[in-house]
């Protein structure tokens, strides 16, 4: 009789060997990298787990970049859905094109750093909350602008229970949500522009963020907070460790 014995190895294992086999970056680079991501720039690794998963209600946390080859770099991270939460053991995403030389990483990653962190402009057009904030400004806007009083009174029938209790005019209601609409994503944007800067972002991504939350408002402002959360935190650790150090 022959015994048969099975081994099963972990994400980790697998992530580890398929570095170790990678002709172009070497297992200690791609350890000296990961380790330099992991401690200096959590918020590009966990932009990278982000833009993965998608901008959802599905919380991120422990996000680690574990390794990198020619053709993908890896990644870990726990994702909590409510109660229920489960480990993303080894996430890959490709590098389009392959590196073709260790040196590339640097630029390599700092291109992703970059793209991880900017909105992304499908997302005006995929996004459920995005559309309906678009399309409640476009409306808006529309009938704070047009001077037909046909229109204006068939419309102004719909609203008549909120004009009631607000005691003004359609048409001066209308040009008052209009105007808190414009400063309330005007406010927000100005503050996106804080959270940028402090999180040392480059000027074109900078700019990009305040056009997004200006068109849509707190759909976006929310997730630029949520990457200056983890920025903050990880800055807050790594200044308690050098102090402990």
């Amino acid at each position: 009789n022959t015994m048969s014995t099975s081994t099963t190895t972990t994400p980790d294992e697998q992530a580890a060997a398929v570095a170790a086999s990678d002709p172009i970056v070497s297992p200690p680079v791609s350890v000296r990298v990961c380790k330099h991501m992991n401690d200096d720039h959590a918020v590009s690794v966990y932009g990278m787990a982000r833009d993965h998963e998608g901008w959802n209600n599905i919380k991120i946390s422990n996000a680690k970049l574990k390794s990198i080859t020619s053709t993908h770099y890896t990644l870990s991270y726990v994702t909590c859905s409510g109660d229920v939460c489960t480990m993303q053991g080894a996430v890959s995403i490709p590098f389009d094109p392959p590196l073709k030389d260790a040196k590339e990483i640097k630029s390599r990653l700092i291109a992703e750093h970059h793209r991880v962190l900017s909105p992304h402009f499908k997302t005006l057009i995929t996004d459920p909350v995005c559309i309906v904030i678009i399309g409640l400004s476009v409306f808006l806007g529309i009938l704070r602008s047009y001077q037909y009083p046909e229109l204006n009174t068939s419309v102004a029938s719909l609203f008549g229970p909120i004009t009631d209790v607000v005691g003004l005019p359609f048409d001066l209601y209308m040009r008052f949500c209009w105007a808190l609409l414009v400063v309330a994503h005007s406010l927000e944007a100005c503050y996106a522009v804080y959270l940028c800067k402090k999180m040392k972002l480059r000027h074109r991504t900078v700019a990009s963020w305040w056009i997004f939350v200006v068109l849509t408002g707190y759909a976006h402002t929310s997730r630029i907070m949520e990457l200056a959360r983890v920025d903050s935190k990880e800055k807050k650790k790594s200044l308690n460790e050098k102090k402990l150090s």
